[in-house]
């Protein structure tokens, strides 16, 4: 199937979706059992992370248990396709992420799962920075592009796999400059962080987090720019691919929604969305987010269904126009 077929597909079942097709909302008042929330990644990753600080919230909100289950594997494709599979109840919902909604499959040609899902919000709106060993001489993006065009096996750059939003965001960056760098994928943040930590590759794009801030903080590593339109609160120094590379027309970033099976009633949609973004906007949740890297933002279910049609539009174009999908 075409890439403009399957959003096709994709952009019906988000309206059919947002809807709120199927089955009424269940007699008993939702909820009266413990609700799962899967996160799709292993425990220490930023969505992870940021689901545990919401879910505490959340149990009290809604005044039912919340059971934070992590089913890493695939890209995010495993815990993808078991929430999918679920009952559409609003007792399991997914804490996706851009790249294993939109880039993943659409690199490796697959069918996008967005038509699997109800959006409910989204959670978080965050850049990445491109953080380079000390070992690379270059202190400034144009000095390390300059350097790469020069020779073009002297640079290595870690990536959470081919068709990730760090493999992306760097490929944009090399394509739109001219410059050339080897990629080297990796299974999880922890092992390409150990390595470009001991020098093992040269430059990684990362989530700016606390972790990563750290690492900058103590000369460890070093942040050349953000990918973001603006630059970061938690970054105030470091600029943006824009004005180091002076790329106008570069931005890349990724976000953490809030997904329910699709067929889920309506009514538990929004009483979801009302009560995760009353969290989202508390100003403790807020300072607690933001000391972990974390710049919490919330949508309406339709804002995010915009947000994922607006992306995959993006990624799909440049995919197939610089001819990177996995053959």
């Amino acid at each position: 199937m075409s890439f403009k077929s399957k959003f096709s597909v994709f952009a019906s079942a988000v309206l059919m979706g947002l809807a709120g097709t199927g089955a009424a909302a269940a007699a008993a008042p939702y909820p009266d059992k413990p609700v799962t929330m899967l996160v799709p990644f292993p425990p220490g990753n930023t969505s992870d992370i940021m689901t545990r600080v919401v879910a505490h919230e959340l149990e009290r909100a809604i005044g039912q248990p919340i059971v934070v289950e992590n089913r890493p594997g695939a890209g995010g494709g495993i815990g993808l396709a078991a929430v999918a599979r679920a009952a559409a109840d609003g007792y399991t919902l997914l804490v996706g992420t851009s790249g294993a909604f939109i880039t993943a499959p659409i690199f490796q040609d697959k069918p996008l799962p967005a038509e699997s899902f109800a959006p409910i919000t989204l959670m978080a709106h965050t850049a990445h920075v491109l953080l380079a060993h000390p070992s690379v001489e270059a202190d400034t993006l144009k000095e390390l592009i300059a350097e790469a065009k020069k020779d073009p096996k002297k640079f290595t750059f870690a990536s959470l796999g081919n068709g990730s939003i760090s493999h992306l965001a760097m490929e944009m960056l090399l394509r739109k400059s001219g410059a050339q760098m080897l990629q080297i994928p990796y299974k999880g943040t922890g092992q390409a962080t150990n390595d470009i930590l001991g020098g093992r590759v040269s430059l990684m794009m990362e989530s700016i987090k606390t972790s990563s801030i750290a690492h900058v903080d103590s000369g460890k590593l070093k942040a050349l720019a953000v990918t973001g339109k603006n630059r970061s609160v938690l970054l105030p120094d470091v600029p943006t691919v824009a004005q180091a590379a002076d790329l106008p027309d570069y931005e890349s970033g990724s976000w953490i929604a809030l997904f329910a099976p699709a067929g889920t009633p309506k009514t538990i949609v929004d009483k979801l969305n009302k009560e995760v973004i009353k969290i989202m906007e508390t100003p403790e949740v807020k300072k607690k987010l933001l000391e972990l890297g974390i710049e919490a933002e919330g949508s309406t279910p339709k804002e995010l269904a915009e947000l994922i049609q607006s992306q995959t539009d993006k990624w799909q174009k440049f995919i197939k126009e610089e001819n990177l999908a996995a053959q």
